[in-house]
């Protein structure tokens, strides 16, 4: 009666017994409030409908009134959402026109230039737009009055300038902006002295643009020795100079840095310093000394620190973190868990990259922790699919390079193919692989039963054993001085190559991706 439909349409015995017994249905042209009452009175067990009749009537009237409850709370939402509104737009809101605004007007002039010119077509649109993001940053800076973020601008102008400046090839040009315009994103650090922040972009960054790392931190020793005024100063210049260390291979001069850079910040307060310290601690502890213990710790440190700082958890560092963890999976002998953990950090950073937020460089080492990862599993096929995925995104980096050489020698692809590959990276310099490509190399050259190359590389890598500014892990000196024994053994035997009972040489482990 209430619907305009009959109940029970069919003739069917069955199916109105079935209708009977089953709930009452229909009803989608009756308030959704009203449908539910008479859904409810209407219900096949007593106990499940109202009480009395009095409670359907009280319920009924509510449902009358209801409207007028609802449409005056409708007016107060709306009207307390403008009263917030207004609030946010007096307090925080649009910036104020400022009549003067020094580093958006030196922003501004930069498309007056003459090194604008040097970028090509694709480039300039790039740097257009991180340029444009620069002076809005400024003005709205200037307009609060935001000393930091009026610092940290100047930084990136610097920054900016730099790039513009260098003779770098584009794709190192692409990967700066990219870094340009993910620091954009950050909050601004606590302040540094005028004279530390001018000292790192007029000095520290135009090195750093061009990857010199002798001359790098030598220009950070001496921010320390005679630039550095607050403590402040100190921890940034700890942090950048460990960082420096690190990719050179002093591991314990890093380590060093690392943690003075923290006890400084925490002294301080500084909380965004105090994470950096512990995700560069948490990485090279379990990365690259092999202290997963040790390194373990740092890293749970790191997410009540992220959680205090209301970090989205999709944010680059929450992904930094998810990274060191997979690998530190992946060396305990888990890795399913570490390809689940690692699959998601390559998602991120696939976004990352998509809000400009994270780099090519970093998705690529993300791609190369996940070929190692399937490289363990025998996975060859995906491994491949990854690193050569990793390969074009950046050219000639060495941990790539060095991967992809791996997974052809364990695939036992044909060795023309791998030892340029490693040759390459035996000699370029400024990088912590040339220990264990020289092992893989061996490996090649032993497997092949070419006993002079072997003889030779068995002697050079001995040399790089024997060398302590050579840079290495645990594990990597405890695999690579098993191989060196196992070469002495096939060489000690040169009129009879090996048979199946003879030693073989073993497959290295993937490298460490930092």
């Amino acid at each position: 009666a209430l619907d305009g439909e009959r109940p029970f349409a069919d003739d069917s015995v069955e199916v109105l017994l079935e209708s009977v017994e089953g709930k009452p249905r229909g009803g989608r042209k009756i308030d959704a409030g009203l449908r539910q009452v008479l859904r409810r009175g209407l219900a096949l067990r007593p106990e499940d409908r109202h009480e009395s009749l009095e409670v359907v009537l009280a319920a009924i009237t509510a449902l009358r009134e209801r409207p007028g409850r609802r449409r005056r709370a409708v007016t107060m939402t709306v009207l307390g959402s403008v009263t917030v509104a207004s609030l946010i737009y007096a307090f925080s809101g649009e910036p104020k026109p400022v009549e003067s605004c020094e580093p958006a007007e030196r922003l501004a002039a930069l498309r007056d230039d003459d090194a604008w010119p040097a970028f090509d077509e694709a480039m300039a649109g790039r740097a257009e737009v991180v340029r444009r993001g620069l002076v809005r940053d400024a003005e709205l800076a200037c307009s609060r009055k935001d000393d930091a973020r009026m610092q940290q601008v100047s930084g990136l102008h610097d920054r900016l300038v730099a790039v513009m400046r260098t003779g770098a090839e584009n794709d190192h040009r692409a990967e700066l902006l990219g870094e340009i315009a993910r620091a954009r994103g950050d909050r601004p650090l606590q302040l540094l002295s005028p004279a530390t922040a001018e000292y790192i972009d007029s000095v520290v960054t135009p090195i750093e643009t061009q990857w010199e790392l002798e001359e790098w931190e030598v220009a950070l020793d001496r921010g320390l020795d005679e630039v550095a005024e607050t403590a402040i100063d100190r921890s940034e210049l700890l942090l950048r100079r460990g960082r420096v260390r690190a990719l050179r291979g002093d591991y314990d001069e890093a380590m060093a840095d690392f943690r003075s850079a923290r006890d400084v910040a925490m002294a301080q307060n500084d909380a965004d310093r105090v994470i950096q310290a512990y995700l560069a601690l948490a990485k090279l502890s379990i990365i690259r000394l092999g202290d997963f213990e040790f390194g373990k710790e740092w890293l749970d440190t790191i997410d009540p620190l992220l959680t205090g700082r209301g970090e989205s958890w999709l944010s680059v560092r929450r992904t930094e973190a998810l990274e060191i963890e997979a690998f530190l999976e992946r060396n305990l002998e888990h890795p399913e868990l570490a390809l689940l953990r690692q699959l998601r950090a390559v998602s991120r950073r696939c976004w990352h990259l998509y809000r400009g937020e994270s780099g090519r460089n970093e998705l690529a080492t993300s791609l190369v922790s996940l070929g190692n990862i399937y490289m363990d599993l025998e996975d060859y096929a995906r491994s491949r699919l990854a690193l050569e995925q990793a390969r074009q995104l950046v050219q000639d980096d060495h941990e790539v390079t060095h991967a992809y050489a791996l997974l052809l020698y364990v695939s036992d692809a044909d060795e023309k193919e791998i030892r340029p590959l490693l040759e390459e990276l035996l000699r370029a310099p400024d990088h912590d692989l040339h220990l264990i490509t020289q092992a893989l190399l061996l490996s090649l050259d032993a497997d092949a039963e070419n006993l002079e190359a072997t003889r030779v590389g068995a002697e050079r890598l001995e040399a790089m054993l024997d060398d302590a500014s050579q840079p290495r892990t645990k594990q990597q000196e405890e695999e690579a001085r098993e191989l060196l024994r196992q070469a002495r053994e096939l060489l000690a035997q040169p009129d009879s190559p090996p048979d199946s009972n003879s030693p073989s040489i073993p497959t290295p482990t993937p490298t460490p991706t930092p």
